[in-house]
């Protein structure tokens, strides 16, 4: 797998304002994006799978092109599929390996 040299991390907590206490601003929050959003899940559940349905709770669109996007960012997110009684079930694993602290780099950009 190609890797973009992003060191993806493992999602941060909401960003903190080095403004002094009692100051205000009229900026909105950052908000999180789908794609940040699916990272965290993945990275909650690191080296097990996660259900399409966990996923799918997520309310993401396209939440394919968000595996993608992962992935080109340099995730090896894995994915298997079984058909149980003639229904597929789906899993995605994002594999972090154990010897590493780093995960995969901060998931950033626009919203989706």
């Amino acid at each position: 797998m190609v890797n973009n040299c992003l060191a993806l991390q493992p999602p941060s907590k909401q960003h903190t304002s080095n403004r002094a206490e009692g100051a205000t601003t009229n900026k909105k929050p950052a908000q999180t994006t789908q794609r940040d959003r699916l990272y965290a899940l993945l990275y909650a559940h690191k080296n097990e799978d996660v259900g399409l349905p966990a996923i799918l709770e997520l309310r993401i669109a396209q939440f394919g092109a968000r595996i993608k996007e992962l992935r080109e960012l340099g995730a090896d997110i894995r994915n298997r599929r079984e058909t149980r009684d003639g229904t597929t079930h789906s899993w995605y694993m994002l594999v972090v390996p154990e010897s590493s602290d780093v995960a995969v780099g901060s998931v950033t950009g626009g919203a989706r």
